[in-house]
């Protein structure tokens, strides 16, 4: 299956008939008519999915390897991750939310946060390839990890959600 950009579309664009969000990572349906103002995303519209590789060498915080194989599995995960977002044409973004899915190889019960050492590898191939400055809370929010549908020989799911920039002069 070959990675694709997620939505292009505007924002207005992107709820249904039924008032619903019609894309991952957009807003909600619009609040209720009356004295209530419509909900406003707090993002733009843009999102990315990137699927990497079925069967790939991913790292687990449960791991007892030895440090040249980690190391590795790391370089060749952010490899990966650099050739993805160039793939995807991902542009610089000042702000993303960053969901990461693990959908792996049978049905068995699985922590998500053990994956974490795999996203972080991802992400800093990201920050590589120019998707983002860097990898700090300014930048980033996440990875939201969680455990997805099995797939053949197990993969990792990245959507990158494009959120407003921070802003400093108001916290609020």
């Amino acid at each position: 299956m070959s990675p694709r950009p997620v939505s292009s579309r505007s924002p207005r664009a992107a709820f249904t008939a039924a008032g619903g969000a019609s894309n991952v990572g957009q807003a909600g349906p619009p609040a209720p008519d009356g004295d209530t103002p419509p909900a406003r995303p707090t993002f733009l519209d843009r999102a990315w999915r990137v699927e990497m590789p079925p069967g790939q060498d991913l790292l687990n915080a449960n791991d007892r390897i030895h440090w040249s194989k980690r190391n590795r599995i790391t370089r060749q995960l952010r490899s990966d991750a650099h050739v993805m977002a160039r793939y995807l044409k991902i542009p610089g973004l000042e702000r993303a939310r960053i969901d990461a899915i693990y959908e792996p190889p049978d049905s068995r019960r699985r922590d998500a946060g053990n994956w974490y050492p795999t996203y972080k590898a991802l992400i800093d191939g990201f920050v590589d390839a120019g998707v983002f400055a860097d990898d700090d809370h300014t930048r980033v929010d996440g990875p939201h990890m969680s455990i997805g549908a099995p797939f053949p020989k197990g993969r990792v799911v990245l959507i990158i959600t494009e959120l407003e920039p921070l802003n400093p002069e108001n916290p609020s």
